[in-house]
C-alpha cells in the first residue's frame, strides 16, 4: 500500500506535469473559434474591441446550446431568462398567428432572419418581460447563452469588460432600431409630413394608372410641383417650412379630383397624376394650387413661398413608359425653374 501511495505521489508530482506540458486543453473559447472559423471578436459584434482575455471571461461564464432545424429556441409569451448569440446555423424570428404549441408555423409572419454573430432575445432579458416573438431554428447550429447571473458576475469581477460589453450591445440595438425605422418608412405608403402618397407608392400608382389610360384610350398628365422659399427666409425655423410643406399637401388633396393621385417625390417636390386631363386642364389645376399655396403660406406662416410646376405633354400610345412621362415632367420643371 505504501508503494502504491508513493507511486501515485510520484506520478502526480513528476509524470503528470510533464504530460500536461504536451497536452493542449480544448476550452469553450476554442470550440467557438472553431465553429466561427475566426476569432470571436471578429465574428461576433457583441465582442468587438475586446481583448482575448476579456472575451474569455464572458464566454467561460456562458454555455453552449445546440439546436436542430425546427427546434423552438423560445416562444412568444415565455419567461425571458437568457439572451443568445448565434455561433453557427440560422434562426427565424416569427410572430405566431395562433397558438404554436403544436409546432405549426406555416401561416406565421417572419419578422427577421438571425445569422451567425447576431444577438437574439435581449429585449425580454433586459426588460424582464415575456418573449415578444417566437424563435425557430432553420438549420443545425449552436448558441451561446448569456443570462443575468453571468452579466452581474462580469460587472462585479471585470467592470471594464462589462462596460465594453454593454457598449457593444447598445450599438447593436441602435443599428437594429435604425434598420426597423428604415423598414417602417419603406412599408408606409403615406408621407407623414404632407399626408399624400410617398415617392414609392406614387410611382407604383403611376405605373398602374398609365396602364389603364393606354388600355382605355384616355389622357393622363404627370405634373411635378416644387416648393420654393424666399432667400430672405433661409434663417426661418425648419419646423415652419415643414408646416408649409404640409400645407402644400393639404391644398393639393383639396383641389384635385378623387380619381387623381398626389404624392411627395422628395423634400420639396410633389407629383400629381391627373387622369383624363389634357395638358391645358392640368396647367389650370396646377395654377390653382400655386395661387392657393402662395396666399396661404403668406397668411398662415408669414413666408414668401411659391410653387413652380412642370407637366408631361400627355401624348400616350402603346409604347409610352412611366419613365418617359417622368423625364418629360422633370425637364418641364427644370425649365420652369430656370
Amino acid at each position: 500500500m505504501v508503494v502504491t501511495m508513493i507511486s501515485a505521489l510520484a506520478g502526480d508530482l513528476l509524470i503528470l506535469p510533464s504530460l500536461m506540458l504536451h497536452v493542449e486543453l480544448v476550452t469553450l473559447w476554442d470550440l467557438i473559434r472553431l465553429k466561427l472559423g475566426k476569432d470571436p471578436q471578429d465574428g461576433i459584434p457583441l465582442f468587438k474591441g475586446l481583448s482575448r482575455s476579456r472575451i474569455h471571461h464572458i464566454i467561460m461564464a456562458g454555455s453552449l446550446k445546440a439546436f436542430s432545424p425546427g427546434d423552438v429556441i423560445c416562444r412568444k409569451g415565455d419567461q425571458s431568462d437568457f439572451m443568445f448569440t448565434v455561433i453557427s446555423g440560422g434562426l427565424d424570428v416569427i410572430n405566431p398567428m395562433a397558438d404554436d404549441r403544436n409546432g405549426s408555423y406555416g401561416g406565421d409572419r417572419v419578422i427577421n432572419h438571425v445569422r451567425v454573430g447576431d444577438v437574439v432575445g435581449e429585449m425580454g432579458l433586459f426588460r424582464g418581460a415575456p418573449r415578444s416573438a417566437t424563435v425557430v431554428a432553420t438549420s443545425e447550429g449552436e448558441l451561446l447563452q448569456i443570462n443575468w447571473k453571468m452579466i452581474r458576475r462580469l460587472q462585479f469581477l471585470y467592470p471594464r469588460t462589462a462596460n465594453k460589453f454593454f457598449h457593444n450591445l447598445v450599438t447593436i440595438l441602435c443599428d437594429r432600431l435604425e434598420h426597423i425605422t428604415q423598414c417602417y418608412v419603406a412599408e408606409c405608403f403615406i408621407d407623414e409630413e404632407s399626408g399624400v402618397f410617398n415617392s414609392r407608392e406614387f410611382f407604383e400608382a403611376l405605373q398602374r394608372q398609365l396602364h389603364l389610360a393606354v388600355r382605355h384610350g384616355i389622357s393622363l398628365s404627370l405634373c411635378f410641383l416644387k416648393a420654393r422659399f424666399d432667400p430672405d427666409d433661409s434663417g426661418k425655423d425648419s419646423q415652419v417650412k415643414d408646416r408649409i410643406l404640409q400645407l402644400a399637401g393639404r391644398i393639393m388633396s383639396q383641389i384635385i379630383r378623387r380619381s387623381d393621385v398626389a404624392g411627395r417625390i422628395d423634400g420639396q417636390t410633389f407629383g400629381l397624376i391627373l387622369i383624363g386631363s389634357s395638358t391645358k386642364n392640368s396647367s389650370e389645376t396646377c395654377r390653382r394650387i400655386q395661387a392657393s399655396f402662395e396666399t396661404k403660406a403668406r397668411e398662415k406662416e408669414g413666408l414668401s413661398a411659391g410653387l413652380i410646376f412642370g407637366i408631361s405633354d400627355g401624348k400616350l400610345d402603346s409604347s409610352t413608359q412611366a419613365a418617359d412621362l417622368i423625364r418629360e415632367a422633370r425637364e418641364a420643371l427644370e425649365k420652369a425653374g430656370a
